[in-house]
Parts: structure tokens; C-alpha cells; sequence
């Protein structure tokens, strides 16, 4: 049941991380959006705060531990990120929409995987 909400989840939230008017962009200094309860964060480019959208298409309390076992799996990831000050005074990985697909994708095989061997 939990597998099944997960993927509906999933499928309901697509998230897009690219911003077309620059200009508005560089006006804003980050902002968030609430999805199904998550709140995901958003730097003025556009890039997205990778743990919050892990949070919130997992349905996990576990993000940080997800997001650290996918980049000691894929270490590569951690070239697709960069790091940012939001206004909580706190720095979090994001990335670009480009990035993401990468790191969603990975991010169902995680699941999957941890869920079938749970």
C-alpha cells in the first residue's frame, strides 16, 4: 500500500526547476512550494534544494540519509550540485532541472531496491 502511494505521489508532483524570466528571477532571493504538505525550496535560477525534493517524493522522514546513500553510490552526483545559503542560514545541496532528472531517477531505484529488500 505504502509502494503504491508512493508511486502516485510521484507521479502527481512533477517538479520544474527551470525559471524563464530572468529578471523576476534575480529580483526573488529563493522561494518554496508546498506539495502535498512538503515544502520545497527554490533558489532565484531556479534550481532546486535536492533533500526537500527527496522529502517530498519519498514521503520520508530519511531524506538526508537517502541523499547521502545515493552520493556515496553515485558519486558523481555531488558534481551535478552546488551548495546554497537559503535564509535559514543553513546550506543545502541543489541542482538544476537537468541534474534532478539524474538524481530522480536514481532516486526510484533507491526506493525500489530498499523497499524490496525491506
Amino acid at each position: 500500500m505504502v509502494l503504491g502511494m508512493l508511486f502516485y505521489k510521484v507521479t502527481k508532483c512533477t517538479i520544474v526547476c527551470d525559471i524563464t524570466d530572468q529578471k523576476r528571477a534575480n529580483a526573488m532571493k529563493h522561494y518554496s512550494m508546498k506539495l502535498e504538505g512538503d515544502h520545497v525550496r527554490f533558489t532565484p535560477d531556479g534550481k532546486i534544494a535536492v533533500v526537500d525534493a527527496i522529502k517530498a517524493l519519498s514521503a520520508s522522514k530519511g531524506a538526508r540519509h537517502i541523499w547521502e546513500s545515493l552520493k556515496a553510490e553515485r558519486p558523481e552526483f555531488k558534481d551535478l550540485c552546488q551548495n546554497y545559503k537559503f535564509k535559514e542560514n543553513k546550506t543545502d545541496s541543489v541542482v538544476d532541472g537537468e541534474g534532478w532528472k539524474k538524481i530522480e531517477d536514481a532516486l526510484l531505484d533507491y526506493i525500489l531496491d530498499h523497499h524490496a529488500s525491506a
